[in-house]
């Protein structure tokens, strides 16, 4: 059996190619001597002292008769021993080759013939579950007598023995690689991992230089209402948007998926992502140097109306960049399910599996990867009957039971915790931070706690941590920054500022055609949000303008809201269609909460001070009037020298200035053009030449 001609001594293992080589030494070494036979053993033993640094077979000794034969092969050259075939030609390394340890030219076997290879290929993809049942396949199809490619003819009678290498091991061996069969079985979404992938870095970003936005289902169930005020158990829904640069989550916000009378499910909507949007660019905004909003094609999707609006407000700084839709194309003829690519927004993806790890200890867990603990069941059939319970209890005892699972709002604070925690985590590995200059370096006096950093310190005390440093190199170490630092340390660089929309901008994105009539009691807005929140909202009647000016809003006129649901800020307007500002949401502080209700009380005498000095000063000169006759009645009432043409004096002159304050400055009188000479018109008009 022939070498493969293509064989190079570069296609054997390392080791295998290593002993080659000693061999071809010893070999060309022995053809120099005048006698070599007499130099054989100690040939051997010198090339069995460096064979003994390989590893595997290549290390195994030679002896004597061993070294004379592969010398004489090499002299020589190889031939077949019934055929006197040449397998290879004299003085060369193939002479050398153990065939043990290479395929020879196994292109002239019937196993490695492409006709057959192709056959096998269909085999093996037609069966998804197992190569073995493919390989069974083969088997019958033999035993049967049918055809099969580069076996043609061979298998000429039912139940012949199977031919040489159709062992299973060896049929594996030329099926497709693993990946191929992947892509073949699971599709081609399931193989991202074994096919070309685009890798990329942060650094050279800026803040909020791309933003993305998702939604995901957490990992639990709470109890809220529904559309219609009715207590339901549902698992909630999240949609929010993280900085790709820092790795910042900036805004999001909770859902509780119900059911409606009907019976169908209440998911997010395009309005809530609107809201989401909104309320990122009015809290947080977009930046100067550009920013992207990566968003998919169904949840969290940006229509191209509101893309168009963007880049209009914006003037061309915030762009929308949507994930293609993967799945379509397939191998073979039938297409797959187009879905949006989550590789896109992979920095979403991983921070959503940080969130479900830091929420795991919730009692209502729903599980991993759709696999619900069995115990869950049970609880919930509890808590759904804890509800109907309620319904027909009276009131104190209702809110006397304590159930197994969170409500809503107490989701909505443990959820303020643990994305808080997670902005300000330094135990991560995001990549690119030490590119993007975010580790800091800390002093400590022992190296071993009390870490300072050292970017915090005044001069003296960094001029003596860097005297220590030198004494002590291990008492300074770098710390990653948290993301939550690494956004606020890259929003001072120049460059890098955010520009937050305005109320009005606010409201031009979500819709004029939301607003609806304000009514304003107790210093208040008073908002029915039965819907969303299930109670009455309050916001101040005072608003910030886009200038950031703070005023109160006079009272008896008319004025209108547009509310986003997911803020703390109604937009305010008034009849004219104008955006007067934005009015912040007012806190009820509980009875038995005295530091709020004390931080509630010293607000609302503030507001108070301050719609009275705008009053008092619409009479401030009355007021000093009837100041001045108290006091002058005052002294006529204590037996006090009084002066009654000095109060009548100072009355007059008081009128007087504030009538002289009061009335306007008077217009120049209109003079006319003189006419030119000889029309024989007045000099002016009230000259008493001239006839009315």
């Amino acid at each position: 059996m022939n070498f493969d001609p293509q064989l190079r001594i570069d296609d054997l293992p390392l080791d295998d190619a290593a002993r080659v080589r000693m061999l071809m030494t010893a070999c060309e070494w022995l053809a120099r001597q005048q006698y070599p036979t007499h130099h054989f053993a100690q040939a051997a033993v010198d090339v069995s002292a460096k064979l003994a640094g390989l590893e595997g077979n290549a290390a195994r000794p030679l002896s004597m008769q061993t070294m004379r034969r592969l010398y004489y092969d090499w002299v020589n050259g190889k031939q077949d021993k019934k055929t006197g075939e040449v397998l290879a030609a004299p003085r060369t390394w193939l002479c050398l080759v153990d065939r043990r340890t290479v395929a020879a030219n196994r292109a002239g076997a019937r196993t490695a013939q492409r006709c057959f290879i192709a056959h096998l290929a269909k085999l093996a993809a037609r069966h998804n579950r197992s190569r073995r049942t493919a390989v069974q396949e083969l088997y019958n199809e033999w035993y049967t007598c049918q055809t099969i490619p580069g076996y043609e003819g061979l298998n000429y009678a039912p139940n012949m023995p199977l031919p040489e290498g159709w062992s299973y091991d060896n049929l594996c061996r030329r099926m497709p690689d693993a990946a191929a069969l992947r892509v073949l079985h699971e599709g081609v979404r399931a193989a991202y991992a074994d096919l070309a992938q685009v890798f990329s870095t942060r650094a050279g970003m800026w803040p909020a230089a791309v933003v993305s936005f998702d939604d995901v289902w957490l990992d639990c169930h709470v109890q809220g209402y529904d559309g219609n005020g009715k207590l339901q158990v549902g698992r909630p829904l999240q949609l929010g948007c993280l900085d790709r640069y820092t790795g910042m989550r900036l805004s999001w916000f909770t859902k509780l998926r119900t059911k409606a009378e009907d019976g169908h499910s209440l998911q997010l909507n395009s309005d809530e992502m609107l809201y989401l949007l909104c309320n990122y660019l009015y809290n947080v905004g977009y930046s100067k140097r550009g920013t992207v909003l990566v968003c998919e094609h169904g949840t969290a999707a940006i229509s191209q109306a509101v893309e168009e609006q963007l880049a209009i407000i914006s003037g061309g700084k915030i762009t929308v960049e949507r994930s293609g839709m993967t799945g379509r194309r397939q191998a073979g003829a039938f297409g797959g399910r187009g879905v949006g690519n989550p590789r896109f927004k992979a920095e979403l993806e991983s921070w959503h599996s940080l969130l479900h790890n830091r929420m795991d200890g919730v009692l209502t867990q729903a599980g991993r990867n759709r696999t619900e603990p069995e115990k869950l069941h049970g609880l919930l059939e509890h808590e759904k009957a804890l509800i109907k319970a309620g319904e027909n209890l009276p009131a104190e005892r209702a809110l006397a039971l304590a159930p197994f699972s969170m409500t809503l709002a107490q989701l909505g604070d443990f959820l303020a915790q643990v994305v808080g925690g997670i902005n300000n985590r330094t135990d991560h590995q995001l990549e690119g931070w030490e590119e993007c200059g975010f580790c800091s370096p800390e002093f400590s006096f022992n190296a071993q706690d009390g870490w300072q950093l050292m970017t915090a310190m005044n001069a003296d005390d960094l001029a003596e941590a860097q005297a220590l440093i030198e004494r002590k190199p291990e008492r300074m170490r770098l710390r990653k920054l948290s993301p939550c630092e690494a956004w606020n340390l890259s929003q001072r660089l120049p460059g890098n500022e955010l520009v937050r929309f305005t109320p009005a901008e606010c409201v031009a994105l979500m819709g004029a055609h939301r607003k609806f009539k304000l009514s304003a009691k107790g210093g208040c807005f008073h908002i029915e949000s039965r819907s969303r929140h299930h109670r009455t909202l309050l916001f101040k009647t005072e608003v910030m303008d886009a200038r950031g000016h703070t005023w109160q809003l006079p009272t008896g006129q008319d004025y209108f809201g547009v509310l986003n649901p997911f803020s703390e800020e109604l937009f305010v307007l008034d009849d004219k269609n104008r955006v007067l500002g934005a009015a912040p949401i007012y806190h009820r502080a509980a009875h038995v909460d005295e530091a709020a209700r004390l931080r509630v009380f010293g607000d609302v005498m503030h507001r108070r001070a301050e719609e009275l000095a705008r009053i008092e000063n619409m009479v401030a000169p009355d007021t000093a009037e009837h100041r001045a006759q108290l006091e002058y009645n005052r002294a006529v009432t204590r037996g006090e020298a009084f002066d009654p043409l000095g109060i009548a004096d100072e009355r007059t002159t008081r009128r007087l200035a504030n009538r002289a304050k009061r009335t306007p400055e008077p217009e120049p009188a209109y003079l006319p053009t003189p006419a030119p000479a000889g029309l024989g018109l007045p000099d002016a008009y009230e000259s008493s030449s001239f006839n009315y």
